[in-house]
């Protein structure tokens, strides 16, 4: 696994619909970061959605996001190791145990 200091994660042209509706709609955005990013924005403006994809738990429906310029839609498991993401609501999973 290899670690980086500063990472460079790029959304390019990524949209992800349910049905007819949009939750993301053509994003494109570079972000150069030293560990740390905030995304912050009203309810329903796409923020859990675009994370979603980021963390390769939903797929984006069009567009490509570039992690260190290797893509995580077709190589998902190339920032697995590198990426950490605790998200508010925790899931809970009873098979699991300590």
């Amino acid at each position: 696994m290899k670690v980086y200091d500063d990472m460079e994660i790029i959304f390019d042209h990524v949209t992800m619909k349910f049905g007819d509706h949009a939750a993301v709609k053509n994003f494109s955005a570079t972000l150069n970061t030293h560990g740390v990013v905030g995304l912050i924005g009203p309810n329903a403006a796409g923020k859990s959605t675009l994370i979603r994809m980021l963390t390769t738990q939903t797929k984006p429906t069009d567009g490509d996001i570039l992690l260190n310029g290797t893509s995580v839609v077709k190589h998902p498991d190339s920032l697995r190791g590198i990426l950490g993401y605790l998200p508010q609501q925790i899931p809970y999973y009873p098979e699991l145990t300590v």
